[in-house]
């Protein structure tokens, strides 16, 4: 061991503040409630989950979350398409990424979100508008205006719509097929 790695070293210690001075006590309404939480837990380790099968909500879960990452996608291409050339980093194509997961939006909360001023979101958020990706939602003053990205919401809302919980309607092509009811079987 060389000298250096022998020399001592300089430190600063924390220690926690002592506990023999501090009131523990607690409300009698949270020790009911913990103690209701408390029973509650030990009923359900007793009787345990035998009779639910978690893998095939996972199962159901994994298929309706990948078709609508699918019809997200064809969305988003539909979009694209309908509005021809999108400049890289303009707040046109900002905003495209952005309506997945914010389907409702205003001029001004989407300017915050995509890091661009008022007027340039406006000015893309018209584009988006005139080529039927949002649509307006209030009627009214020009400043306060609403808008929806109706693929998204109608997606978001069609996903329950059908037997299969899939999304896709009578007619339509599903590349994964099953029901929660099946799925938790």
């Amino acid at each position: 061991m060389s000298r250096s790695d022998r020399q001592g070293c300089d430190y600063d210690a924390s220690l926690p503040d002592t506990l023999a001075d501090r009131n523990l006590a607690l409300p009698a309404y949270l020790v009911a409630d913990l103690s209701d939480a408390d029973a509650a837990i030990r009923r359900l380790n007793a009787s345990g989950t035998s009779h639910v099968s978690l893998e095939g909500l996972a199962r159901f879960l994994l298929r309706a979350e990948s078709v609508a990452s699918s019809k997200i996608e064809a969305l988003d291409a539909r979009w694209r398409e309908q509005l021809g050339r999108i400049r890289a980093n303009s707040a046109t194509e900002l905003l495209l990424d952005l309506l997945p997961g914010v389907p409702v939006i205003t001029v001004e909360s989407a300017a915050r979100l995509i890091g661009r001023s008022e007027m340039r979101t406006g000015e893309a958020v018209n584009r988006l508008e005139a080529a039927g990706v949002l649509r307006q939602r209030n009627i009214g003053r020009q400043r306060y205006r609403i808008f929806e990205a109706t693929g998204v919401v109608e997606l978001f809302t069609g996903l329950g719509r059908y037997p299969d919980h899939t999304g896709f309607g009578p007619g339509e092509e599903s590349p994964h097929s099953g029901s929660l009811s099946s799925a938790l079987q």
